[in-house]
């Protein structure tokens, strides 16, 4: 049975946040890193330095084509979607991704702040929804990322109604 959880994090403890998060509920699994944040490259070079390796990774980017960053042509372990309003294309690429992996795995969504950002709270609401039933229609285990001062209270309160659990990181 799939195991949702939303984290709510502090903003000034961020990165040591996904970083401890990582290494404790990615432990021996593959991780599908969604990420509408930070770019693949930033990504894994931070990863590296933190002692995580990126080699059981597989990236879905929402940014980096977005902000016109340079797309590195031997990142086999990423799509590159167009921006982080392509929730359509952000959910296929997860759910392709989560099929064509063997073995143990999770999805680590970075982050649902972010995401709010650019998609209205009804938008955001709905893709919630959706790509959370569809991780437990998957059987995947899942951690969802929420900035606490970066989200209104109510999308907060429906995304906390759709999870097995919240937590604080801080």
């Amino acid at each position: 049975m799939a195991d949702i959880i939303l984290y709510s994090v502090s903003p000034e403890k961020y990165f040591a946040c996904v970083v401890s998060i990582l290494k404790s509920e990615g432990k021996g699994r593959r991780v599908i890193y969604v990420t509408t944040n930070k770019p693949y490259s930033q990504l894994v070079s931070m990863l590296k330095t933190h002692g995580i390796s990126a080699e059981s990774f597989f990236f879905i980017d929402c940014i980096t084509k977005y902000t016109g960053g340079r797309i590195d042509p031997k990142a086999t372990n990423c799509i590159f979607v167009e921006n982080p309003q392509s929730l359509t294309v952000m959910n296929i690429a997860t759910v392709e991704a989560l099929k064509s992996i063997d073995g143990s795995k999770m999805v680590f969504f970075d982050s649902l702040s972010t995401l709010s950002l650019y998609n209205g709270q009804q938008t955001m609401g709905q893709f919630s929804h959706f790509i959370i039933s569809k991780l437990r229609t998957l059987d995947v285990d899942a951690v969802f990322l929420s900035i606490e001062s970066d989200i209104k209270e109510d999308e907060m309160k429906h995304v906390a109604s759709l999870v097995d659990g919240v937590r604080e990181c801080k």
